[in-house]
């Protein structure tokens, strides 16, 4: 299914470098996104992606550096995580990882999630969900579990899973920080 985009976004160093070595411009419409696995070639534009967020508020330095982390055990093959990429015209504008979870027969944990704050409320995210959770039906997956921080500048992401049927099923106060509570949700998969 094709779709639209038109993204506002600021150019910085670094900002969408393409194969070509120019910056690409982020002011365009986009006719169709593709989700693709995660490989090597998609590296950079990830990190571009985690730093967006970053300077956005959406996570902490900390939260990069683990997702980061992440990234590059997946391509050292120490972790079986599942990563894909939803791009446009070769320019990554997300992307999403998730497991099995460890010691279960049929829960997947979703660990991380991220659109460019220039391409998100597009539904982008919604798209990364639903092929996580096809992925997901396919292999016998009964239920995914994720965890995200009860901070106003996660109000959206919360939205967006509980619009998807996702539900909170426990909160760990200050976990992340002095008043700041981990929200563990669930979502059965049917």
């Amino acid at each position: 299914m094709a779709s639209s985009l038109s993204i506002e976004g600021v150019q910085q160093p670094g900002f969408l470098s393409n194969n070509l070595g120019n910056q690409a411009l982020i002011n365009q419409n986009f006719n169709e996104f593709h989700i693709k696995e995660f490989n090597e070639s998609y590296l950079n534009q990830i990190k571009e992606v985690l730093l967006e967020v970053q300077k956005a508020g959406f996570f902490a330095e900390k939260d990069t550096s683990v997702a980061l982390d992440v990234l590059k055990e997946k391509l050292l093959g120490l972790w079986n995580y599942d990563i894909k990429v939803i791009e446009a015209e070769g320019i990554v504008l997300g992307f999403i990882c998730y497991t099995k979870a460890t010691l279960s027969d049929s829960y997947y944990e979703l660990y991380w999630m991220a659109v460019r704050p220039s391409a998100q409320g597009k539904g982008l995210g919604r798209r990364l969900i639903e092929d996580m959770e096809k992925d997901i039906k396919s292999r016998g997956g009964e239920a995914i579990l994720l965890d995200t921080s009860s901070l106003e500048s996660h109000a959206a992401a919360r939205h967006l899973y509980e619009k998807m049927g996702y539900k909170i099923i426990s909160k760990i106060e200050n976990f992340y920080s002095k008043g700041e509570h981990k929200l563990v949700y669930k979502k059965e998969l049917n």
